[in-house]
């Protein structure tokens, strides 16, 4: 049976005091790298319309994969006493850096773990799920990294640039 974090509590959840960013580690790959040694993210789905919530990376310096359709998220900050930052909290806090806010609804507490190839670097997605009605009164703020926003049928992603971390979450995680 499928566990939940509600609204009430991850609403609440807030950036570790203390953390410091890790910035931009090379991945050894053709001028590849990634911003941090781990990240995670939260994909917002409205299982009533089957439809997932995207945001399209800005093309602009910094950010992480430029152009490609996206699940908001970060790197996972290293905590004062020299440990990652828990993945829940980084997924909520980059999310709501992205978005504005975080809609009502409830998080999966089982995250869908993603390792790039030819890398150490790992990610986390976190499954929030909303009805129908808050996904129609949700309306993102974005910040500076990403330039659109959309709602997308899960089915229907043919043709899309999506994140290559993002596209494997989509084939192989059930939700």
């Amino acid at each position: 049976m499928e566990e939940y974090i509600l609204y009430e509590v991850y609403s609440q959840i807030c950036e570790s005091p203390g953390s410091e960013e890790v910035g931009f580690v090379p991945d050894g790959l053709a001028g590849g790298g990634h911003f941090g040694i781990a990240g995670a993210g939260i994909l917002i789905f409205c299982p009533g319309l089957n439809e997932i919530l995207l945001v399209k990376r800005t093309v602009k310096e910094d950010v992480d994969s430029p152009g490609l359709w996206s699940v908001p998220g970060g790197s996972r900050k290293i905590k004062e006493e020299g440990l990652l930052e828990e993945a829940l909290v980084t997924a909520v806090d980059e999310t709501r850096d992205e978005l504005g806010s975080l809609p009502n609804g409830r998080i999966r507490k089982k995250p869908y773990f993603y390792e790039k190839p030819g890398s150490d670097f790992t990610y986390q997605t976190f499954i929030l799920e909303i009805e129908q009605e808050e996904r129609n009164s949700f309306k993102p703020k974005l910040d500076w990294e990403n330039d659109d926003c959309r709602w997308f049928k899960r089915d229907s992603l043919d043709g899309i640039e999506l994140h290559p971390g993002l596209r494997d979450l989509l084939g192989e995680y059930l939700f």
